[in-house]
């Protein structure tokens, strides 16, 4: 599995990136920053 972290200055836009990623197959999300 690819950990993933996702890192943006808004928090609206990183909390949707981090959606989308947990949707795909085979990644997480580690964290937001």
């Amino acid at each position: 599995m690819i950990e993933v972290l996702v890192v943006d200055d808004d928090t609206r836009v990183a909390r949707v990136n981090a959606a989308y990623v947990a949707k795909v197959p085979g990644f997480h999300v580690a964290g937001e920053a």
